[in-house]
Order: C-alpha cells, then sequence, then structure tokens
C-alpha cells in the first residue's frame, strides 16, 4: 500500500480494509520465486489463504460488508492487488449474502480468468525467461506450474473457502451472523440495498 497507494478519486472515500495472509503476500513470493523456492508457492499455498481469509479475517469483511448496508456508501468498488483473492472472497461473501447460489458464486470466481488472461500470460512469459537465464536451460524446460498457480483464479480456492464455512457453521446465515458479526438488520439491509 505504501509503494503503490490507491488514488484519491473526486467524490470517493478510501477506506483500508487490510487483509494479509501468506496467499497475498507479494512480496513474499516473488523473493520465493528470486529464490527459486518454487516449493513455498502454488496451489497449496493459496488454498491455505483462502481458509484463512474466512476464518481470520472476518472482523475486515464484516466491515466491507457492512458498508453495503448503508445506502449513502452506494455503489461501492472495492480491490486488491491481484483483484481475485482478497476481493474473491469478499464478493464471495457478498454473493453469499445475497443468498446466490454456490455453484454461480464459482462460476463468477472463475470469471477472473478471463479478465486476467493478457496479465497472467505477460507475467509467465517474464518469469520463464528468468527463471531460464537464472538456471541455464531452455525456457521450454521450466515448469511454471507452481508460479501459474498463484496466478489463477482455480475453483479449489473458492471451494477451499466455501468449505471452511461449512465445516466451521452451521449454515451461512449462522456464519454470517455468528463468525462475521453481522446482525439480522444488517443482513437485510444489504439485501435490501444491492437486490432492489
Amino acid at each position: 500500500v505504501e509503494r503503490s497507494p490507491d488514488p484519491v478519486l473526486p467524490g470517493c472515500r478510501n477506506v483500508s480494509l487490510p487483509i494479509h495472509d501468506e496467499a497475498s503476500d507479494v512480496d513474499e513470493v516473488r523473493e520465493a520465486i528470486e529464490a527459486g523456492n518454487w516449493k513455498d508457492i502454488g496451489a497449496h499455498r493459496m488454498i491455505r489463504g483462502y481458509q484463512a481469509f474466512t476464518r481470520r479475517y472476518r472482523q475486515n469483511y464484516a466491515e466491507l460488508l457492512r458498508l453495503m448496508a448503508d445506502p449513502a456508501n452506494l455503489p461501492l468498488a472495492f480491490h486488491c492487488t491481484a483483484g481475485k483473492d482478497r476481493v474473491g472472497v469478499g464478493s464471495m461473501l457478498t454473493l453469499l449474502a445475497l443468498e446466490v447460489a454456490e455453484a454461480d458464486i464459482v462460476d463468477d470466481f472463475m470469471a477472473s480468468n478471463e479478465f486476467r488472461k493478457a496479465f497472467n500470460d505477460g507475467a509467465k512469459a517474464f518469469v520463464r525467461t528468468q527463471e531460464a537465464e537464472r538456471k541455464g536451460i531452455a525456457e521450454d524446460e521450466i515448469d511454471l506450474e507452481p508460479f501459474t498457480a498463484m496466478l489463477d483464479a482455480r475453483s479449489d480456492y473458492i471451494e477451499a473457502a466455501l468449505q471452511t464455512i461449512d465445516e466451521d457453521f452451521e449454515d451461512v446465515e449462522s456464519y454470517l451472523i455468528d463468525g462475521v458479526g453481522l446482525s439480522s438488520r444488517e443482513l437485510d439491509a444489504i439485501r435490501r440495498n444491492l437486490l432492489t
């Protein structure tokens, strides 16, 4: 955030809701890649991160959802560095609050890949070239799977977050009220504000 702060947009209020976990630690991932520690990145890291988002950052997501409960805050835009991980879980929780089917939530999450394709392709080409030079081998010998796993929106990730909610709570409503801390009134206001 210090290196790349949000722009100040006229008529908009910036609200910071920091969610910092291993899946979202861009500096740590970059350092692992530069050091050749590919075992430290990959799908396993992302799944753990998504599970952590739904467990450790409930209060942060509660603040996001509470913003949606107040019509004075709408329209509302929220983002993170990659636009798929922390925001993906925030979008998932918003859609769960709106009683959207889990299959539709997964489809929505997977659409991120279409919007990120050009960036992801460029990042993979750059890392492939860098790794080939560092290792002194041909680019086609570089296995980018661990890196690609960090860039992709994969159904396993969002499903891990959904499964964590299922494991920890009786149902979504219990998670949103008892876990996240929303009141029934706030949940009703979110539904009213976003569905009407």
